[in-house]
C-alpha cells in the first residue's frame, strides 16, 4: 500500500487506494469538499464522518460513500482500519458499466437515503476480498493496471447497490443513463451561471418533454427541480463549509443581489439563509 508523501502527489486521473490509517494521518479532523468519488470502507474505527450537512457515527464493517461535491470530515481515532478509494469522476462518466451502477448510489444520496452501507460479517469479507485483489493490482507496475481496476471498481459499485436493496423497478435503459448522467454533468459545469432549463436543452439538443420524462421517471423531479435543488445544495455547503458571507454566496451562484438569493433560498427550503445556518449549526 502506497506510503502518505506517496499519496500526496498521486495522479488525480487515476483511481487510488490507501489505507484509512494513512488518510488519517494526512486529513484528520480537516473539512474539505470531494472532487472524486470517495468510498471509505472500516474494518473498525471509533469517531465520526461529516459528509454535508450530517454526522454519521462510524461502525465497525461499514462502508461510507462520498459523492463529487459534497463536503467531508473524517474525526477517527489512529486504531481505526480500514481501506480508503477515490475513484476520478472522469473514469466514472466515461464509463458506461461503472456508470450504470454508480449512479444508482447517486440516486440514493439524492433522494436522501443513508449514505452508509453496513455488512454483515459475510458481506464484509466478501467486499474485503475484492479490496484485497484491488490492492495487489493496484501495487503492479502495469500498463493495464487501471484498465484493471475500473472493472474491479464496477464489480464493487455492482455489489454496492445490491445490498443497498434498490427498488426493482428501478432499471435504467443505456440511452437514458446516457441523457441522465449528460445533464447531471452539464448541471455541475453551469449551475451557478446558468439557471434556466433552456440553455441546458440547448447543450443536450433536447426538448423539454424528452429530458423531463428521464428525470421524472428516474429522479422523481422535473429538470427545474434537480437544477434548483443543486443550486440549493451547494448554497447549503457554502453556509456551513465555509466563511463566505450571503451577498458573496448570492455573487458565487449569480443571483442579482441578495434579497433574490434569500427569496429563492427560502423558497425551497421554507427558511431563510441566515436562519438555516443556526439551525444546523446549533
Amino acid at each position: 500500500m502506497q506510503n502518505c508523501s506517496d499519496f500526496l502527489v498521486a495522479n488525480p486521473s487515476e483511481i487510488l487506494i490507501n489505507t484509512i490509517e494513512n488518510y488519517n494521518q494526512l486529513s484528520f479532523g480537516t473539512k474539505k469538499q470531494y472532487h472524486s468519488w470517495g468510498i471509505f470502507l472500516f474494518q473498525n474505527g471509533i469517531g465520526d464522518h461529516l459528509i454535508d450537512f450530517k454526522t454519521y457515527r462510524i461502525k465497525q464493517q461499514s462502508i461510507h460513500f462520498v459523492l463529487p461535491y459534497q463536503w467531508h470530515q473524517l474525526n477517527c481515532n489512529e486504531k481505526s482500519k480500514g481501506v480508503f478509494i477515490d475513484v476520478p469522476i472522469d473514469i466514472v462518466n466515461n464509463s458506461l458499466e461503472i456508470n450504470r451502477f454508480a449512479i444508482k448510489l447517486w440516486w440514493h444520496v439524492v433522494k436522501g437515503r443513508n449514505p452508509i452501507l453496513q455488512l454483515n460479517e459475510q458481506m464484509f469479507l466478501e467486499f474485503k476480498e475484492l479490496i484485497r485483489l484491488m490492492s495487489l493490482e493496484y501495487e503492479r507496475n502495469s500498463e493495464v493496471r487501471q484498465h484493471i481496476l475500473k472493472n474491479y471498481i464496477s464489480i464493487f459499485f455492482c455489489k454496492c447497490t445490491e445490498e443497498l436493496k434498490f427498488e426493482t423497478s428501478i432499471k435504467a435503459s443505456d440511452l437514458d443513463l446516457v441523457i441522465l448522467n449528460q445533464y447531471k454533468i452539464l448541471v455541475e459545469e453551469n449551475f451557478r451561471t446558468s439557471h434556466k432549463i433552456v440553455d441546458y436543452l440547448k447543450l443536450l439538443k433536447l426538448n423539454y418533454r424528452q429530458l423531463s420524462l428521464v428525470c421524472s421517471h428516474y429522479l422523481n423531479l422535473s429538470p427545474s427541480q434537480y437544477l434548483y435543488n443543486r443550486i440549493v445544495e451547494e448554497a447549503k455547503r457554502l453556509l456551513l463549509h465555509s466563511s463566505m458571507c450571503q451577498k458573496q454566496i448570492a455573487d458565487y451562484l449569480n443571483f442579482t443581489d441578495v434579497p433574490h438569493f434569500v427569496k429563492f433560498f427560502k423558497s425551497r427550503v421554507a427558511v431563510t439563509p441566515y436562519v438555516f445556518k443556526g439551525q444546523v449549526k446549533k
